[in-house]
């Protein structure tokens, strides 16, 4: 094997050797591949919202955003809660919220 550079290369040997943490990261930023996906966690950055709203925010069908939501929902990025007719939906935690923010700050900043 050829030596590395760096002085703790066996720190970055378990974080690249780790097959799941790999696919699990690549899953978990797939999520964030479809731009309306993206438009319906910006509308959760800081309040909660129904499915109908969504669909009239994003001009898009009630299905369609239902189906983006089960997606988000299933891989922990947004929660619901009930309501009486109506289905509420907020970012899962404040985990998602950051990630949201840093990468608004990035864009923003790469504009620059």
């Amino acid at each position: 094997m050829k030596t590395l550079c760096c002085e703790t290369p066996e720190e970055i040997q378990s974080l690249i050797a780790d097959e799941e943490v790999s696919e699990n990261l690549s899953f978990f930023f797939k999520t964030f591949s479809e731009p309306i996906r993206i438009k319906i966690l910006l509308a959760m950055l800081h309040t909660e919202i129904c499915v109908q709203d969504l669909a009239i925010l994003l001009e898009v069908s009630q299905p369609r955003v239902s189906n983006q939501l089960k997606l988000l929902k299933l891989n922990k990025l947004v929660k619901s809660r009930k309501e009486k007719n109506n289905v509420f939906y907020s970012l899962d935690d404040k985990h998602i919220q950051n990630i949201l923010s840093i990468g608004l700050d990035h864009i923003s900043h790469a504009k620059l």
